[in-house]
Order: structure tokens, then sequence, then C-alpha cells
């Protein structure tokens, strides 16, 4: 996947660890986001940046993409209901690794992370 721009404007201002230079991602944990979302280059970026945009990145998809109401009837219809159950496992996992990133970025503001409050669903 590839966004049609690398980031949201004020992206240096706004959201990258540069507020915190001497913070970078656990290597434990920019191993099991880069092995859950392989393709994804920006959030490849991000990671080695240890940029905060990590958490809006994997917010995405543990908000769920488990596909249209069309596409998951289709599967269920045509017999793959493991297609819809694997699409649920990977959200499962991405809230999982959202949960990390924000235990990541509180210890790094010493707070907790606003995020927390933004995002509910995740919660």
């Amino acid at each position: 996947m590839r966004a049609t721009a690398k980031y949201p404007t004020r992206r240096n201002e706004l959201l990258t660890s540069a507020l915190f230079p001497d913070r970078s991602y656990p290597e434990e944990f920019a191993r099991a986001v880069t092995a859950e979302l392989p393709d994804w280059e920006d959030i490849h970026l991000a990671l080695s940046e240890s940029d905060f945009m990590v958490g809006a990145l994997l917010g995405i998809f543990g908000r769920g993409h488990l596909g249209s109401p069309e596409q998951i009837v289709a599967d269920f219809a045509g017999g793959r209901a493991h297609d819809v159950r694997a699409r649920a496992e990977r959200v499962i996992r991405c809230r999982r690794l959202f949960e990390q990133w924000l235990a990541i970025t509180d210890s790094w503001r010493g707070q907790p992370s606003i995020e927390r409050k933004m995002t509910p669903v995740l919660a």
C-alpha cells in the first residue's frame, strides 16, 4: 500500500517524535509491526523515524478492515468464511499492536496519550 501523500500537512510539527529525539521504538515492536504489515512502506518509514504516525496507521487497521457487507456476505456464500476470520484476526493483532504503541508513547510522554480518548473503539 502506498499513500498518495507521504503524511498529513504539518507532520513534522504535530505528529513526530521529534519532541522526543532520544526515543525510538523497541526493536521487538518494530519487528512485530513490520511482520504484520510487510508491504506498507509508509508505516515502515514511520517506524524507522520513531514517528507518532505509527499509532494513526495502526489505528486504521485496528478499527477493522473486514470488508464491505457485500464482501463478507459473498465470502460466506462462497464458502470462504476463513477469509473473514483471517481479516478479523488481523484486526485483533493490530489492536494489540496499537495498545503496545500507546504504552510506548505513554512512557515517552510520562502521561497517558491523548489518543486513548480519541480512539475509544480501540480502547
